[in-house]
């Protein structure tokens, strides 16, 4: 039988997965913005959960008009789990993007990919493609 903590950490759990996973556009705050040759690494987090979105460097559709994001702002997104998570992590548990670690078991985050970003910028109205 589990223990009261054990199942009241077990519901938190299951409760902000749901939450990250369900297609809502949420508010992320940018926390860090980093990159790799081919790929952009930003940092969020919404209220008590963490992410890194991986959006790719090469503009491809950007104009004037898209919105830059920029660290410390807020955004409107929703966001898929990244296919990253999905492959074999291999003998050191590490996911690696050109070369640079960006994943480990050790992580408090997930990785994560959105439509609403074209490399650093908001891509569709509101960085949402929800409905809402």
């Amino acid at each position: 039988m589990l223990s009261k903590k054990r199942l009241v950490l077990l519901t938190v759990s299951v409760a902000l997965s749901n939450v990250v996973s369900s297609q809502d556009c949420l508010k992320y705050k940018v926390v860090d913005i980093d990159s790799t040759k081919s790929t952009y690494l930003i940092k969020v987090k919404h209220k008590y959960y963490k992410g890194l979105i991986e959006s790719p460097r090469k503009n491809l559709s950007s104009t004037k008009s898209d919105k830059r994001i920029v660290v410390g702002k807020t955004y409107k997104l929703n966001l898929d789990k990244s296919n990253l998570t999905s492959r074999e992590l291999g003998t050191n548990n590490n996911i690696y993007i050109d070369d640079k670690k960006v994943w480990s078991t050790d992580s408090d985050f997930d990785l994560f990919v959105t439509k609403g970003l074209n490399g650093l910028h908001i891509a569709v109205p509101n960085g949402c493609t929800c409905k809402k």
